[in-house]
């Protein structure tokens, strides 16, 4: 049994339609063809103590809350060239997706918005896989003129899309969604704004879910701890896309 990386992943949102951001990982990728939320792993570099007076952290949160918060920014901007901080910023077009993002950070005179991102849900990958995680899903609002790159390496593809269309293209085998992703994208598809969205994330529990395999009469299913506040409880992967 392996241990799961810890990691974060942004649902980023918008209005007028209701849309999520996201991407389509390589296929020799982790997750491979996989629709997804931009996100990764934590690294050395989300340490709160390198970021000193770069983040803006209004509700003081703990130090391991702050590392996921840095990383899930870390991993938008390398994955969508997008930027999470305090203040408007319109990124120079000849800085690619790749640039250093703490000197970015420094050099955009804004701090990591981390009061911006609102925990949505957390998922930790069953225990009898070799590659496991533990994400931590977060909702933010998209910034205002900012436009998102794909990177070309671990993303081969960026779209804004409704909840409800993403999950409709997948039962019809259009697209391929992780089970983290659909039960995240049916929650989001409970609200209709960004308001209503990130006005609701304080009301889902922050309750880890590590998903429980089962063989039935009626076939397999995955088991989803009730306490996580999930609209389904059992997903039959007779009917999954």
């Amino acid at each position: 049994m392996s241990e799961p990386r810890l990691s974060a992943s942004v649902l980023l949102i918008r209005d007028e339609p209701f849309e999520v951001l996201m991407m389509e990982r390589h296929a020799a990728a982790v997750f491979g063809s996989a629709l997804v939320f931009p996100g990764g792993c934590v690294e050395a570099e989300d340490g709160a103590d390198l970021w000193g007076d770069l983040i803006d952290d209004p509700e003081d949160l703990p130090e391991d809350e702050q590392i996921l918060r840095i990383a899930a920014c870390r991993e938008l901007f390398e994955e969508t060239g997008l930027l999470l901080l305090d203040r408007p910023f319109l990124p120079d077009p000849d800085i690619g997706a790749g640039a250093d993002f703490h000197s970015l950070v420094a050099r955009s005179g804004g701090r990591l918005a981390l009061g911006g991102l609102y925990p949505f849900g957390h998922w930790i990958t069953p225990l009898d896989l070799p590659k496991r995680f533990d994400t931590h899903f977060y909702l933010a609002k998209a910034p205002a003129g900012q436009v998102p790159r794909c990177d070309g390496h671990e993303a081969v593809r960026l779209a804004w899309l409704q909840p409800a269309a993403v999950m409709a293209q997948a039962d019809a085998g259009q697209c391929k969604l992780l089970l983290p992703t659909r039960m995240n994208l049916l929650r989001l598809d409970e609200h209709e704004t960004c308001d209503r969205a990130l006005a609701a994330s304080h009301l889902y529990p922050r309750v880890p879910v590590l998903p429980q395999p089962e063989r039935t009469e009626r076939g397999r299913c995955i088991r989803i701890a009730a306490e996580a506040g999930y609209a389904l409880t059992e997903v039959w992967l007779n009917e999954q896309a």
